[in-house]
C-alpha cells in the first residue's frame, strides 16, 4: 500500500507470515498526498507475522544504504494517512539499522500492541515523527508504549 494517485488502499490484511532477509523494509509503506493527488488507507492489518533480518537480505544491491532498513520502513515525505492501522502480535527480530522508521508529516501512526521487539545491543529501535526527527534506542525503549499505545510489548536486546 504505497504509491502516487488518487486511491484508498482498503481491507489488507497480512497475518501468520514469514517474512526475512529484506533489503528495505518488512513492512514498506507510504501514501502521497497533495491537493489533486491524494490517496489514503483505511483497515490495513499486519497480524501475527514473524519479520527477521531486514536490510541483510536480496536487496542490498539495489539499496547499498543499510541506514534505510527497517521492519516498518514508511516514508516520511508523505502524509501517510491510514485509518484502522493495526500491527498486531508480530515479531520484529533484527534489522542492518533500526526496527522502526515510522515518520508522516501529519504524525499519523498505526496502532500497535502486543507485539516482540529484539534487536542487537546498541542499534537503534526507531525513528518516528514529523521528518525523521525522533529517535530512540536502548535507553528510550519506553517510545512503543508512551507514542506508538503498544503498552504490552516486549523488548529484547541481544
Amino acid at each position: 500500500h504505497q504509491g502516487n494517485g488518487s486511491y484508498t488502499a482498503e481491507n489488507i490484511t497480512f497475518r501468520e507470515n514469514l517474512i526475512e532477509n529484506c533489503g528495505m523494509g518488512s513492512i514498506e509503506y507510504w501514501l502521497w498526498h497533495k491537493s489533486d493527488d491524494a490517496n489514503s488507507g483505511d483497515h490495513v492489518t499486519y497480524a501475527d507475522n514473524i519479520m527477521r533480518y531486514a536490510g541483510y537480505g536480496f536487496g542490498g544491491e539495489q539499496r547499498p544504504d543499510k541506514t534505510k532498513s527497517a521492519h516498518i520502513q514508511s516514508n516520511g515525505k508523505n502524509h501517510n494517512e491510514i485509518t484502522n492501522f493495526q500491527i498486531t502480535g508480530n515479531i520484529f527480530d533484527i534489522s542492518a539499522y533500526e526496527l522502526l522508521n515510522i515518520v508522516s508529516i501529519k504524525n499519523t501512526y498505526p496502532v500497535m500492541s502486543g507485539n516482540i521487539y529484539a534487536q542487537e545491543t546498541g542499534a537503534r529501535l526507531g525513528t518516528f515523527g514529523v521528518k525523521s526527527d525522533l529517535k530512540f534506542d536502548v535507553f528510550t525503549d519506553d517510545t512503543i508504549a508512551n507514542v506508538f499505545g503498544d503498552s504490552h510489548a516486549q523488548v529484547y536486546w541481544y
